[in-house]
């Protein structure tokens, strides 16, 4: 049985407003670029050419230009200048990389050169969050908030990262705090009555040695794919995101990372439609199937890593919990009769 669905994206109006007084809040509203704005990101382009970007992919923090296998890194402004909210979103930009979610949130297909995953199954390529990785493929598609840097290592990896990492690794850097105190605010509005909000508040909690940082990531839409049979949007979606984490440097050589992380998604789930013309591209149906797909995820994530610098190097342990429940139903046969 061949199925489809269509995708949209994206935001019309966003706000953002920065956790420091006397910084005066911007609106925008998406618009054509002028000949002088484009000769400034032009610029701003060639600016970052010079810049040297460090990746820690292979474990070690080192110049990209450096790294002798094929690495793709996305920094703070490119991550939110392309609108990079999960992985999936950086299909266009990364060549042989593609990741699909399908059926329901957490139901994941991700390839890389060719390395691909079965359904349900264990991910093909090692994915970490800070130093940790995620064994299970219901976590792939989590929301990507407060990133500092997304990497894309691709090929075999497993001398580093073991099992699932036959296609390559993909690390996720949060933004990590720092000696004051900061924080930001953005709100915006989309398509489909779509509502977000994400923010953050970081900075040091005692002396020079103790640090924290909160962030949080809020979406309610209503969706944009129409059933005829229902009369309503089945795309709904609606996403709560929680994070916290506490840095500290316990001597001058030993550092401990606590993070705790809670995530809790309901949305509409398997809105598929049969395709009579047997044409996957043909987009002009909609679901007429006569119940509505629903899908409940909740995730929650505890690590603690410590940090130990040592003459020849780095001795690192790292120990984490992982819970995710999942909750799915849908109308399988897809048409307008019980």
């Amino acid at each position: 049985m061949k199925y489809s669905h269509i995708l949209f994206k994206k935001t019309a109006l966003s706000i953002f407003m920065p956790a420091v007084l006397g910084i005066p809040v911007g609106i925008g509203i998406s618009q054509p670029a002028s000949a002088e704005t484009i000769q400034q990101k032009q610029k701003l382009g060639q600016q970052r050419v010079l810049e040297e970007v460090i990746v820690s992919a292979r474990r070690r923090d080192e110049s990209l230009q450096d790294v002798p296998d094929t690495v793709v890194a996305f920094g703070k402004l490119g991550i939110e200048e392309r609108g990079i909210d999960n992985l999936g979103d950086i299909n266009n930009f990364v060549p042989n990389f593609q990741l699909r979610e399908t059926q329901q949130p957490g139901v994941a297909f991700i390839n890389v050169r060719g390395v691909s995953m079965q359904r349900f199954q264990e991910p093909s390529v090692a994915i970490l969050v800070d130093g940790v990785q995620l064994f299970s493929s219901y976590q792939i598609t989590q929301t990507l908030y407060d990133i500092e840097q997304i990497e894309i290592l691709k090929g075999p990896q497993g001398a580093l990262y073991g099992r699932n990492a036959i296609g390559g690794a993909i690390n996720i850097q949060t933004v990590q705090p720092a000696d004051n105190h900061s924080g930001n605010l953005r709100l915006g509005y989309a398509e489909g009555n779509k509502r977000y909000g994400r923010g953050a508040l970081r900075g040091p909690l005692y002396g020079d040695s103790v640090y924290y940082d909160l962030s949080f990531y809020y979406t309610d839409s209503d969706g944009l794919i129409d059933n005829d049979t229902l009369n309503k949007e089945v795309d709904w979606n609606e996403s709560v995101n929680l994070r916290g984490k506490i840095i500290a440097d316990l001597t001058e050589k030993l550092r401990a990372d606590f993070r705790l992380s809670y995530s809790e998604q309901d949305s509409g789930a398997a809105y598929f439609f049969n395709i009579d013309s047997g044409d996957v591209n043909d987009t002009s149906f909609e679901p007429i199937n006569d119940t509505e797909g629903f899908a409940g995820r909740e995730m929650l994530d505890a690590s603690v890593r410590l940090s130990l610098d040592l003459d020849v190097g780095e001795l690192v342990l790292t120990s984490a919990y992982s819970k995710t429940d999942d909750d799915f139903y849908q109308d399988i046969d897809f048409a307008p009769i019980p």
